[in-house]
């Protein structure tokens, strides 16, 4: 294998493929990065950590087509302190030259076929397209909602379905949930009626990093595994086995009490409110009798209390209504929405609360009450 390329451009697709790469420390070839000089020019660099697997094609000048398995960590570090704009890599005999205008270096090389093999999609007749900031925003919102769990590896994704209603990806912690949508019109899609499938967290966070927003993506379904791919770069994941949970059973369809308020003024009484809250996380959410004062509260006897009052419109049942919330958990849901004014639904101190954004139709998100 012999290859120039730009040293920004090679610099620029190992950023891409870093996100899937291995642990070397067992599996040293879980820690290299395929290079693969190909026909037309095509370099493509590939990564696995046997979960995920990253492919993507960056320009260059092929001058012996041949394939190579490099550490990925060394030969970034190495490019990352050149200046020089050219680079010419040579492989053969276990060995990686590199050579620039002032600088020249010989890397060892893992043996290329002990690569693992990156399945290739076997169902092509079946994808959705659409832009990759759509989906970005809805795995970015449903994300909050989760934390990885030992016992229950089942919510250790995003739950996705395509269908007529539009995309949907919903994530849970147990504690709380999050559902965001985006409207039919949004994708393309050939997948038959409501196909769904859970993305591993890891992945979903590695598709939000790699695909710029205005990308066209298209995404196929195997058996157990998801492809996302644009004009430059493949992502595939395992999808995760099992059963995502009726969330929609969890979301309350009418609340006896909703109160809105200003999403910032909101944000900001929790801010103060976590210096004063106890281990718990533990705060207190008092609306009063007419409905017209929200009260947020927190007190750690190490230091000290305090009350922070809001201006609320209350819609439903007259009554003072007194709730303890973990308040990351409450801001986390406060926070993700756009619009100046959040709608928070309860039905008493111990059943689900609903928090939407006025005017954004789009989105829900559910928390748990402490139960004192």
């Amino acid at each position: 294998m012999k290859l120039t390329v730009l040293r920004e451009n090679l610099l620029k697709g190992l950023g891409v493929v870093e996100r899937s790469v291995g642990e070397g420390e067992r599996l040293p070839i879980l820690g290299t990065v395929k290079i693969e000089a190909g026909k037309g020019n095509a370099i493509t660099l590939a990564t696995t950590n046997l979960e995920t697997a990253i492919v993507h094609t960056c320009s260059g000048k092929v001058v012996q087509e041949g394939t190579a398995a490099v550490s990925l960590h060394v030969l970034r570090d190495i490019l990352k302190n050149l200046t020089t704009e050219k680079i010419q890599l040579t492989a053969a005999d276990r060995k990686l030259s590199m050579q620039a205008d002032n600088y020249e270096a010989s890397v060892s090389l893992e043996k290329v076929d002990e690569f693992p093999l990156i399945p290739p999609v076997q169902n092509r007749n079946e994808s959705a397209t659409f832009v990759a900031r759509i989906l970005k925003r809805l795995f970015t919102k449903s994300l909050v909602a989760t934390q990885y769990s030992e016992i229950r590896p089942e919510i250790n994704g995003i739950y996705t379905s395509f269908g007529d209603e539009g995309i949907v990806c919903a994530g849970t912690d147990s504690f709380r949930l999050v559902e965001a949508r985006a409207r039919r019109d949004a994708f393309q899609s050939g997948f038959q009626q409501g196909v769904s499938f859970i993305v591993p967290l890891r992945a979903v966070g590695i598709f939000i990093r790699s695909f710029a927003d205005e990308e066209n993506i298209q995404l196929f379904l195997d058996a157990n595994q998801i492809i996302f791919e644009s004009a430059a770069t493949t992502l595939v994941s395992r999808l995760i086995d099992g059963t995502f949970p009726s969330y929609r059973d969890i979301i309350p369809k009418e609340t006896e009490q909703e109160v809105q308020v200003r999403r910032e003024e909101l944000e900001n009484a929790l801010k103060v409110a976590r210096v004063f809250s106890g281990r718990a996380n533990d705060v207190s959410v008092s609306l009063d009798e007419e409905g017209k004062l929200l009260e947020i509260s927190s007190r750690e006897s190490s230091v000290g209390e305090n009350v922070y009052r809001l201006p609320a419109r209350s819609h439903g049942a007259k009554k003072e209504t007194t709730i303890l919330f973990n308040w990351k958990y409450l801001l986390d849901g406060v926070s993700l929405y756009e619009k100046p004014e959040v709608v928070l639904g309860a039905s008493g101190p111990h059943k689900p609360v609903v928090i939407r954004g006025k005017d954004e139709e789009d989105m829900v998100y559910v928390v748990m009450p402490i139960r004192e």
